[in-house]
């Protein structure tokens, strides 16, 4: 599989790389430890507080880096070697040939880290659970009109008013971002806040089972 460095990768690979050995075994050790979670933003505030010797900035390059690698040996099922062996010679491409010594210490962490598992495996698994759909909620707003109502002479006051809520769902489709409008009176405002209100008991309760049979829920907020 011939693999290259995404630009948005290229630090958290090089800090891989460069790292010393003290930083990567911290490293190690506290995504070992890290519970589960499907939030990135969870994953790395723990990872920063819990290893040592290594800058937060840094140590969040890496774990983004890292996260990205086990999605992709999730989506492809290649094996751990031969990921390493094609991370390797994309890094090589990227940064050049690295000597014989640094380009196995780098293969040697790279094998280390993506057997880990755990918090990682859980994250990139479960964020692809979670987003793998043709479109994907990121956001919504209400927005609120009012509008005149005029009768058959316009150079007259208006005989009255609606008020219209313009309902704005912001999703993303494809990797972009997209908004789709939705004309609402108040009356269908109420309708929907009840059909939100009914979804989340729905979802307290699914929980309430979840936690009866000792599975745990991970929640995306």
């Amino acid at each position: 599989m011939r693999l290259k460095i995404p630009q948005d990768y290229r630090d958290g690979f090089e800090k891989l790389i460069t790292a010393s050995d003290a930083q990567v075994e911290s490293l190690h050790t506290a995504l070992q430890s890290a519970p589960p979670s499907i939030q990135f933003e969870d994953l790395i505030k723990y990872v920063c507080s819990a290893a040592s010797g290594i800058d937060s900035s840094d140590a969040e390059l890496a774990v983004r880096t890292l996260v990205s690698l086990y999605a992709l040996k999730g989506s492809t099922g290649a094996d751990i070697p031969q990921l390493v062996d094609d991370v390797y010679q994309a890094a090589s491409e990227e940064f050049g040939d690295m000597a014989v010594d640094a380009g196995q210490r780098f293969k040697g962490r790279l094998q280390r880290l993506l057997s880990i598992g755990g918090a990682l495996d859980t994250v990139s698994k479960a964020a692809r659970v979670l987003y793998d759909h043709e479109r994907v909620f990121t956001g919504a707003r209400v927005l609120t009109d009012v509008r005149a109502v005029f009768g058959a002479d316009v150079e007259k006051d208006p005989v009255g008013t609606v008020i219209v809520e313009m309902l704005r769902i912001q999703y993303q489709e494809h990797g972009e971002e997209k908004n789709f409008y939705v004309a609402m009176d108040p009356s269908d405002l109420s309708e929907f806040r009840e059909t939100l209100d009914r979804a989340d008991k729905k979802t307290q309760t699914l929980r309430s089972v979840l936690s009866r049979v000792n599975l745990e829920y991970l929640n995306p907020a």
